[in-house]
């Protein structure tokens, strides 16, 4: 009798840890972009930044600190301009910024401006003016992506203006795609199930963001026992005395189904964190003219983390809304000579920012 009741709970077990396994396999979901030549899509996105700035006057003796709240709130559209397809899916995909539309509160003064990149214009509280050099080279140009099924970052352009007014830091074209792809993560290779965790780290011994000492990369993917594949490629042996300036990583899990916008859709989690020991960053050109020629500015140490996730439609190959917090702690350095109507005045600045949170969403129309 007793090995009757055994071999039935050992059937019954099995037919159990079959059936769980068998209703896993069918809500694995194969997770891949569609592009499709000459479709525009348009991204609304909305953020919310608050928190202090510390402004430390490195002039004086004592050192004079002054501390900031700062505040603003972003509303901008984003259209995306699928070029074209090739035969294995890959998609030239073009990024363009719409108005920018910015509430603006420090030291308890607000501020209403719009950045207009097609009209070159920022207007305050109402007082059009020219746009500014640093900020028309970044909004008025194109940014041009390949972008695999996977999300792969295949090729990269950068608007022309940005490495004219130096604010590419020095980097070239392939050192940012570089950066792209090591900080991009792909969609995982097969179907996978709820719970299903991939992600990707790097590391980067940069001397400048426009002199690379060496990369090292890695790519892993794990399933939701933590048990899976784990490689390494695109490894370069970098000099003993080459600081590892930038360090990141990112997990995505598959966190679930939920309808948006009436369509059925897979909700991605993301954890991700980066840590930049020191980036000197050209400052010629930034502004126009002349007037960053004598200005040297860094930046860091500096952590970022990056929480949230967002929903991605399997049928259609799009994310279709997203939900991220970004927290910022940083130290910016900058030092020089400025022109004032007194004449040339020295600048030595530390610029700390404490906390500073970004809440951003994007919805798809």
């Amino acid at each position: 009798m007793r090995v009757r009741i055994l071999t039935a709970i050992v059937v019954l077990v099995a037919l159990i840890l079959a059936c769980a396994a068998w209703a896993q396999d069918e809500e694995r979901v194969l997770l891949r972009y569609q592009w499709n030549a000459g479709e525009e899509i348009v991204w609304d996105i909305t953020s919310e930044t608050s928190g202090t700035m510390v402004m430390r006057d490195l002039t004086k003796d004592p050192v004079e600190e002054t501390e900031t709240p700062m505040w603003t709130r972003v509303l901008m559209p984003m259209t995306l301009l699928v070029e074209s397809v090739d035969e294995e899916g890959n998609g030239t995909v073009v990024y363009e910024m719409g108005t920018m539309q910015m509430d603006v509160q420090v030291e308890g003064k607000q501020s209403y401006i719009v950045l207009d990149p097609k009209a070159s214009t920022m207007t305050v509280d109402g007082e059009e003016s020219p746009l500014p050099p640093g900020a028309g080279a970044g909004m008025a140009g194109y940014y041009r992506m390949v972008i695999s099924p996977r999300g792969d970052v295949l090729e990269m352009e950068l608007p022309e203006g940005l490495g004219a007014m130096g604010l590419t830091g020095g980097a070239d074209m392939s050192q940012w795609m570089r950066m792209s792809q090591q900080w991009s993560v792909a969609f995982p290779e097969e179907p996978v199930g709820f719970d299903y965790v991939w992600g990707a780290a790097f590391d980067m011994p940069l001397v400048a963001l426009g002199a690379v000492a060496g990369d090292e990369e890695q790519d892993g993917e794990h399933d939701h026992d933590g048990q899976g594949e784990h490689g390494e490629e695109g490894e370069h042996e970098a000099g003993d005395d080459a600081p590892s300036l930038i360090a990141g990583s990112t997990l995505y899990r598959m966190a679930g189904t939920r309808l948006v916008a009436d369509v059925d859709c897979v909700t991605l989690d993301m954890l991700s964190a980066m840590d930049i020991e020191t980036m000197p960053v050209p400052m010629a050109g930034a502004f126009g003219g002349t007037e960053g020629e004598g200005m040297e500015l860094a930046i860091g140490p500096m952590h970022m983390s990056i929480s949230g996730g967002f929903d991605f439609d399997p049928a259609g190959g799009r994310m279709v809304g997203a939900d991220t917090r970004v927290v910022i702690d940083m130290i910016q350095r900058i030092k020089g000579t400025v022109q004032t109507p007194e004449g040339e005045q020295e600048m030595n600045m530390e610029m700390i920012t404490r906390g500073m949170t970004i809440d951003s969403t994007i919805e798809v129309r």
